[in-house]
């Protein structure tokens, strides 16, 4: 997190300005993310806890991103005290302010979606495999297939004639189960009809 945000804060002139990002859905003794102390700072300025109200040139801002509550503090070093006045600090603050918070929200706002593409592009792959191994299983009939009239024979892509059930077992997923309609049962085994179906 903390060379996204210098490289965020890259070329931005910071004028004594203490930066200090807090995850504050983290435990309490978690929820220190980031401190930027400005160049101008002394060794002095340390990060202000993320629970303490500062009064004067001191901001802070509470947001929520990516289901957790966020917090950006911006504290002046005694060196801004020093060199500005009051109404040149609030404007520094003010724009250092927006700028900063734009940036917090790029930084987040990046991140999330990084992490989104990711997780889209790995549930794709996971399709595709899952797709490609289906094909790989599928079998289907197409096209027009040669039968012969008379003996019902199908003629597969090799030239050789083969039963029906045979070439729609290998051509298909279909399982053949054999049976008699009841026309060729009468036709061919008249006796076993009749007992079957005494009325006709």
């Amino acid at each position: 997190i903390g060379q996204a945000i210098e490289s965020a804060l890259k070329g931005f002139s910071d004028e004594g300005i203490n930066l200090t990002l807090y995850d504050m859905s983290a435990d309490e003794k978690n929820r220190f993310l980031y401190h930027r102390p400005s160049p101008m700072s002394k060794p002095s300025d340390q990060p202000i806890p993320a629970e303490k109200n500062q009064k004067g040139l001191f901001w802070s801002k509470t947001f929520t991103f990516a289901e957790r509550q966020w917090k950006v503090a911006l504290a002046p070093s005694d060196f801004y005290y020093q060199s500005r006045r009051m109404w040149q600090a609030w404007m520094v603050l003010t724009g250092s302010l927006l700028l900063t918070t734009l940036l917090v929200f790029y930084m987040l706002r990046k991140i999330h979606y990084t992490s989104e593409i990711e997780q889209r592009i790995k549930i794709q792959a996971q399709t595709n495999k899952s797709l490609r191994q289906a094909l790989d299983e599928v079998r289907t009939l197409r096209g027009i297939v040669p039968i012969c009239s008379y003996c019902k024979k199908v003629r597969d892509d090799k030239g050789y004639w083969e039963q029906v059930d045979v070439y729609l077992h290998k051509h298909s997923q279909a399982d053949i189960s054999h049976g008699i309609c009841p026309e060729c049962a009468k036709k061919h085994y008249p006796d076993e009809y009749q007992k079957l179906h005494p009325d006709q």
